[in-house]
């Protein structure tokens, strides 16, 4: 067992150091029984090209290089978080941004709450708003895969951080959202029955979208003192997973 256990954490020294490339997956069986080529398990080449996964853990702020899970998603992160760098230096004192600027993989939000809140102000100012994207629902044509992507679980910061030099914008954004949210929420009120399968099965999942946001927005318009009319305010929705 001392033996088994020696061998363990040679193991485990070695690999920190151990270029991310040289991992590969096991070959694989093609049909007739000929062996493929082993398959690197990264997707980061500009990362990883050259670096051992320590080197890349420290890079990327990965707490353990052996967390290879984790560290694939510090990579997304920091990925993430150059592509809002790139565009905030490019548009930042852009008069009127523009919305394809905002052509990024929806499913990663950059990590850091500041690149966050400044893609948020030049959303605010772009004009025309972008629209469409590919959302955890499905493809959506309206504003909210955006909006989603800057704001869900984050809103109160994002506010916070620009409400000091664009709280009126900030004000107008909320009273124009709750606006869009509100149709959304009487379908979790607790009073409304389904009469169509396709409508609960495709239709649910937009409309939980809209009104989780809604409710974030609101809930972080409320700890911040930013006012809305009443008429906007949604009902409770006991239903809202």
């Amino acid at each position: 067992m001392a033996d088994a256990a020696k061998r363990k954490v040679r193991l485990y020294c070695g690999l920190e150091d151990r270029p991310l490339w040289s991992f590969r997956a096991p070959p694989e069986s093609a049909i007739g029984g000929a062996h493929q080529s082993p398959r690197p398990v990264h997707r980061h080449e500009p990362i990883a090209r050259y670096k051992s996964l320590a080197g890349i853990a420290q890079l990327v702020g990965s707490s353990d290089p052996l967390d290879i899970t984790g560290l694939a998603e510090d990579c997304e992160g920091y990925l993430a978080d150059q592509n809002a760098e790139k565009v905030l230096a490019r548009y930042c004192d852009a008069p009127a941004p523009p919305p394809t600027l905002f052509q990024f993989d929806y499913r990663r939000r950059p990590p850091c709450l500041r690149l966050r809140a400044g893609l948020f102000e030049l959303w605010l100012r772009a004009e025309p708003k972008p629209k469409g994207g590919l959302f955890y629902c499905g493809s959506m044509d309206n504003e909210l895969p955006v909006l989603h992507w800057l704001l869900r679980e984050r809103a109160v910061e994002v506010f916070e951080g620009l409400i000091g030099t664009h709280r009126k914008a900030i004000e107008e954004f909320v009273s124009w959202f709750l606006d869009k949210a509100r149709p959304y929420a009487k379908y979790f009120t607790g009073r409304y029955h389904y009469t169509s399968s396709t409508t609960y099965t495709y239709g649910r999942p937009r409309f939980a979208a809209w009104s989780l946001l809604g409710k974030e927005v609101q809930d972080a318009s409320t700890s911040l003192g930013i006012p809305f009319p009443k008429s906007l305010r949604l009902p409770a929705m006991p239903d809202l997973e």
